[in-house]
């Protein structure tokens, strides 16, 4: 691979692409991005830049406290950031993007324009050392939680230098170059970021404006195109040349027939594969207000996590298509204590992330009676940061702020709207298994409401309702938030991960959470909500009735998806392993041969 020829001036393309299957608005559909090559990771192997780069990313883009998101998410001047947003170092020479989807194509030079003049504000303010600290926290979290595809992502990440000859190992210094980074900015606080933006962005010719218009027609032109030059091809043949042509194709469903030498292909087997030197049991114990407690001491590299679960049988059923809204953004829109920039910053500093979780749980025994129906809330920081951590958990559960805050909510749900809308292209085939298996299990049922088609086509009319859609949504989260957190939803079980050393500092940090969400709740009592007699998440796992038949869904996309559903047996049976293996093999062994190498189909 040879250096890219860097352009003397910037660029503008502009291209045609299809529409996006669902959106909330038709006349807000194009595509802006704009684009900067920047470091060569071959040629300038020993700078800095490319670290400190990916760090000015992060502060520029992720979160509501990003110098991008005013000026283009709370603008409103699209839908959210376009796709290749961020600064890619996977190649041998990097790149930063930023842009928007679901533009008006009046606004396409606006939201062009707003992109360099905040690369020009930036490039002149720099950042704050304390936003700068919290995103080298991130990568400190990172680097310490081993995860259970930590060795692919180690290897995925060696590539990007390693294969065009560089260090392979320096991609995953990254406690190195953080440390590099923080003598740099002690040398210079006042125009280190200055000097990085103006050479790699402000001053860098190397820049490409991309415009991207839908047209609801594309694919009709792209088949016939296809047609046109398949028709060109075959009057251009040869009787000599067609025959060669089906001869090959005769070879090619011969080989697709015959059976695979598997002896050639790389395999891991059982007798390589080291056995587990160590367990680690659990203790069961029981945390304040008498929580049932699972606490697991065992190496976690200096990290502490914590779950805590609700029991949401007793939710209102109508209010089970808010629930993923309720879980993605239980921790975006503030509290009483801070406004969703400073609990953004807040949480990036001190934890590696509070997230919600609704799941329903069938019993191991019969997978038509839905055990638990629960929402989680989770965390985790490094062990020094663990009485923030439960703070911040505890500020979150007993005080956000679901009504009072319109406009980021307004700014929320266009930007997941959109991403559903766009996702039923590239997600078809989940879109359609969920389908597919919400008449088999009741569980099921719900999660096809909660998540599938249902939930993006309720997405698009709250967004087309406007002000309305937005008020519906925070009545609806406060009523949940009520329930869950009011005293509506029994607290199940928690969960306690750490090191020996740190759970004396965890248990004193939960207990305090325990009894700070117990106060809130004896102060919210009768606040659950529903009326009496309501139908509740219960009551529908309970009535649920398993149906057969056939589902066509309509979508204007290229690909169409085609998804099959049996009930078999639960989890328990004797049956069951069997099945599971035989699920795996044919579809590697079957199916992909028939539907993907035969076929032609994507998988």
């Amino acid at each position: 691979v040879t250096d890219e020829v860097r352009y003397p001036e910037p660029q503008r393309h502009d291209v045609v692409v299809p529409a996006d299957a669902v959106v909330a608005d038709q006349a807000k559909q194009s595509v802006v991005n704009v684009s900067w090559l920047q470091v060569n990771q071959i040629a300038e192997g020993e700078s800095l830049d490319s670290f400190a780069l990916r760090v000015a990313s992060d502060l520029m883009l992720s979160g509501p406290q990003a110098s991008f998101y005013a000026p283009l998410l709370e603008s409103k001047l699209g839908s959210g950031f376009s796709p290749g947003t961020g600064y890619a170092s996977s190649r041998r020479e990097t790149s930063f993007s930023v842009g928007l989807k679901g533009v008006a194509a009046e606004d396409v030079e606006k939201v062009e324009a707003a992109i360099l003049a905040t690369v020009d504000k930036v490039a002149s303010e720099g950042f704050p050392r304390e936003r700068v600290s919290a995103v080298l926290h991130q990568l400190e979290l990172s680097a310490a939680r081993v995860s259970s595809n930590f060795g692919i992502q180690t290897g995925m990440a060696v590539m990007s230098t390693w294969v065009h000859g560089g260090d392979a190992l320096r991609p995953l210094r990254t406690a190195e170059n953080a440390a590099k980074l923080e003598r740099a900015l002690d040398a210079d606080p006042d125009s280190y970021w200055q000097g990085l933006l103006s050479r790699h962005l402000v001053g860098n010719t190397h820049r490409v404006t991309t415009v991207a218009t839908a047209d609801k027609g594309f694919d009709a032109k792209l088949e016939r195109a296809e047609e046109g030059r398949v028709s060109a091809i075959e009057a251009g043949l040869s009787d000599a040349e067609k025959e060669r042509i089906v001869e090959e194709c005769v070879a090619l469903k011969d080989a697709q027939e015959a059976d695979a030498d598997v002896e050639l292909l790389p395999t891991l087997t059982m007798d390589v594969v080291p056995q587990l030197a160590q367990t680690y049991p659990s203790k069961h114990e029981k945390a304040a207000e008498d929580v049932p407690l699972q606490v697991d001491a065992q190496p976690t590299n200096g990290l502490t996590f914590f779950k805590i679960v609700f029991d949401l049988r007793g939710l209102p059923d109508r209010l089970i298509s808010y629930l993923d809204l309720f879980t993605s953004w239980i921790s975006e829109l503030g509290t009483a204590q801070m406004d969703y920039r400073e609990l953004s910053q807040a949480i990036k500093a001190s934890t590696g992330g509070i997230r919600a979780e609704a799941d329903f749980v069938p019993a191991l025994s019969d997978a038509d009676d839905c055990v638990q129906a629960v929402v989680s809330l989770r965390t985790h920081a490094l062990d020094r940061n663990v009485a923030t951590m439960f703070e911040l958990l505890g500020d979150v559960a007993t005080s956000t702020r679901w009504t009072g805050e319109e406009e980021r909510v307004e700014v929320l749900l266009t930007k997941l709207a959109a991403a559903a809308g766009s996702s039923l292209s590239s997600q078809g085939n989940a879109y359609a298994a969920s389908l597919a298996k919400s008449t088999v299990r009741p569980y099921m049922a719900l999660e096809e409401k909660s998540e599938g088609l249902p939930f993006v086509v309720a997405l698009q009319r709250l967004v087309g309702d406007g002000k309305a859609g937005v008020s519906e949504v925070c009545s609806a989260l406060s009523e949940i938030a009520a329930h869950v957190f009011g005293g509506g939803a029994p607290v199940l079980r928690a969960r306690l991960s750490a090191e020996t050393g740190a759970l004396g500092a965890a248990r004193k940090g939960l207990d305090g959470f325990i009894r700070r969400l117990g106060a809130a709740r004896k102060e919210g009592e009768g606040e659950c909500a529903g009326e009496a007699g309501e139908r509740t998440v219960g009551d529908a796992l309970s009535s649920f009735e398993p149906s057969v038949g056939r589902t066509f869904v309509a979508v204007p996309t290229q690909t169409n998806y085609c998804v099959a559903s049996v009930r078999t047996v639960p989890y328990e049976h004797p049956d069951s392993a069997a099945l599971y293996l035989l699920a795996q093999a044919m579809s590697t062994c079957y199916l992909h041969r028939e539907l993907r190498e035969k076929g032609g189909a994507y998988g």
